[in-house]
């Protein structure tokens, strides 16, 4: 659901402490608005999870089409449909983004926010994991530990439920998928996401259409109701373009560091506020998979330090 922006800017670029400062504050605000939407998913816990999906899907685009229409970009954005191999890739992630929304809507208001909070923990550590197997990447020892550690936490919830935390890891390799999907695509978050709400909102209106001649939509609830479903579009969107902000003036292991505040707000939420069940054999679960965290961020930050020293040594470009 998260990692939908531009690659960050690189060590050299004309980049201001003020901008920095900018930068981290959008950052800050994108995870903590994400963190914090199980708040509001649960304000349409009486809606079906598929409605609320649906109307999420049609009010991000309309939102984003404003955006762009504003901004005197929409044809040019909508111009790239025309390449085959660039529409299918979009087709894939639109595809991806639908059941990740969906799957996180649902789990939110079953009382699955704790266990889908351990998915967004995973989903750092699955992506080097992805990119191992798939793009030939090679992590140091410590990076290989830390992907350890948490198939280890994951592990020992398998071993003590006697089940697999279905919900974390569809939640994590999902969205772990779109992301390497996504790594590929120099487009923007905004013109990114708007392409892929453009080929699932005609769908996702038909299917609303449908609904309301066979029975409820959610705007029989009365005008807060409206509003709360015709403002998921803006809230879906608006922490994207806080987002993209943020990865043009920060580097890459702020964010990846940052990016842990939504799970940490949604794992409380889920256990001080709507009282859900979090029992020792989780807190183990989640002690391996915070020390992977926590190793797996070390180690990142001081790779990203030995790069930018050598990229200020004289005679380095």
């Amino acid at each position: 659901m998260h990692n939908s922006g531009p690659r960050p800017t690189g060590p050299g670029l004309n980049i201001t402490p003020q901008d920095k400062s900018l930068g981290l504050a959008s950052a800050l605000g994108a995870f903590s608005l994400w963190g914090c939407l199980p708040v509001y998913w649960k304000q349409l816990i009486f809606i079906d999870p598929l409605l609320i999906l649906l109307h999420r899907i049609v009010w991000s685009f309309v939102f984003l089409a404003a955006v762009l229409l504003k901004s005197g970009s929409l044809l040019s954005t909508l111009a790239l449909l025309k390449n085959k191999r660039h529409a299918l890739i979009i087709a894939l992630r639109s595809l991806l983004l639908t059941v990740n929304w969906g799957l996180f809507i649902w789990a939110v208001n079953n009382n699955h926010l704790v266990e889908s909070s351990l998915g967004y923990f995973l989903n750092p550590l699955l992506s080097t994991l992805i990119g191992v197997v798939f793009f030939h990447e090679r992590p140091d020892f410590l990076q290989k530990f830390a992907v350890f550690l948490a198939l280890t936490g994951v592990s020992i919830q398998i071993i003590m439920f006697g089940s697999v935390p279905v919900v974390a890891l569809s939640l994590a390799s999902i969205f772990a998928a779109y992301g390497a999907i996504r790594k590929k695509d120099t487009l923007p978050a905004v013109p990114g996401l708007f392409l892929e709400t453009v080929l699932i909102c005609p769908p996702a209106a038909a299917a609303l259409v449908l609904f309301a001649l066979t029975g409820e939509i959610g705007f029989e609830r009365g005008l807060p109701t409206i509003f709360l479903i015709i403002c998921s579009g803006p809230l879906t969107s608006i922490p994207l373009l806080l987002f993209a902000y943020s990865t043009l003036r920060l580097n890459l292991t702020t964010i990846g560091l940052a990016q842990y505040i939504s799970p940490t707000l949604s794992l409380l939420l889920g256990v001080w506020v709507y009282g859900e069940a979090i029992s020792r054999g989780h807190m183990v679960s989640f002690v391996f998979i915070w020390a992977a965290l926590a190793l797996y961020s070390f180690e990142s930050l001081r790779l990203y330090k030995n790069a930018t020293k050598l990229l200020r040594q004289p005679g380095q470009k």
